[in-house]
């Protein structure tokens, strides 16, 4: 799926090899790349101009990017930059190192070393506006429950409370090499996210059973789920604190007209 605009995307990154490596996929995408080699650099490049994405190592000289991160919600690149996606480039997949960068401000993570693939899911899952499809198509979740606004917004708010279990049992799955448990998180998942209409999800949880049960790229299958589940548990929460569904006859029992 091609972007309707290419992106401009900061690459914060202190190692001269891996930051060529990512600034030739991004061209490959057809992205503009502006690159910062610690911290300091990103919040001085993002006080000079916006991007739609930043890629944030994590150990970084001078400043790192947790630090970084931190420093960009506040405010002090600017308020234009303030909530610009952040996606932690990192070779740590421990759940409690993901909290720690969900908890910093980050929205994201892609894997060291980076893939292209995985970097164009990582890039269309946090601008889906920009590729033409949204993370949560209401519509298609609200058709799936016959209208009923109330029961949606019930089964979004359980959705949100479980992805954290979810994610680490993911990533425990990988971690003891189980296929069988990666492949039955994928098919729960699978179903749940298409109820919901979490399409990109749906397809990312179809792809990693197919490579648990066939034998695949199990890695791959899994960061672009991963990515997918962040993604979508960033517009869930900014659904909790908007407001809710609205349907043509109020509480459950309510229908959509035709």
């Amino acid at each position: 799926m091609s972007p309707k605009r290419p992106l401009t995307v900061l690459v914060v990154e202190d190692n001269p090899v891996n930051r060529e490596v990512v600034c030739c996929f991004l061209s490959d995408l057809g992205h503009a790349a502006r690159v910062a080699a610690n911290g300091l650099e990103a919040l001085s490049a993002l006080a000079e101009g916006p991007c739609d994405i930043v890629l944030m190592d994590l150990e970084m000289p001078l400043m790192d990017g947790f630090e970084a991160t931190r420093r960009i919600r506040l405010g002090e690149a600017g308020e234009a930059g303030r909530r610009v996606p952040i996606v932690a480039v990192t070779a740590h997949s421990l759940p409690e190192f993901r909290r720690r960068c969900l908890e910093t401000g980050m929205d994201a993570f892609t894997a060291k070393p980076v893939r292209l693939e995985a970097l164009m899911e990582t890039i269309r899952d946090l601008c889906p506006d920009v590729f033409g499809r949204p993370v949560l198509d209401v519509r298609k979740g609200l058709d799936n429950l016959n209208g009923k606004g109330e029961l949606y917004e019930r089964i979004c708010a359980t959705f949100l409370d479980d992805i954290p279990p979810r994610r680490r049992a993911l990533l425990q799955g990988r971690d003891a090499g189980d296929n069988a448990a990666l492949e039955h998180q994928a098919h729960s998942l699978k179903g749940s996210a298409g109820l919901v209409g979490a399409l990109g999800l749906q397809e990312a949880a179809r792809a990693l059973e197919a490579c648990a049960r066939d034998g695949g790229e199990l890695d791959r299958c899994l960061d672009g789920l991963l990515h997918s589940l962040d993604s979508l548990e960033r517009e869930l929460r900014s659904r909790r604190s908007g407001p809710a569904v609205s349907a043509p006859k109020p509480g459950c029992a309510g229908t959509r007209s035709g």
